[in-house]
């Protein structure tokens, strides 16, 4: 969350403090698109399958969700702020 701030990017951001928090936020507004800034962690691992099930419970409770992540594998979005700026 702090890495965004740091940009261009406009509107609410919020941090989870971890992936199994994702599931617990709650927008005002039900018509909310929720956008998750995630690490790029392996298919199949452990945090990408919390990351599934965070996902997955917010579209149960009806939002829109969309998940974006560094090109890198390993990379968050810190690690893009310092190779290509707040651009």
């Amino acid at each position: 969350a702090l890495s965004l701030r740091e940009t261009v990017i406009k509107g609410e951001i919020k941090s989870s403090l971890g992936l199994s928090n994702i599931k617990n936020l709650e927008p005002k507004d039900p018509n909310t698109h929720v956008i998750i800034c995630g690490d790029h962690d392996a298919p199949g691992s452990a945090a990408t399958k919390a990351l599934e099930k965070s996902v997955h419970a917010l579209q149960k409770k009806g939002f829109k969700v969309t998940v974006i992540k560094p090109d890198k594998l390993g990379e968050d979005f810190n690690d893009v702020l310092k190779i290509k700026g707040p651009g």
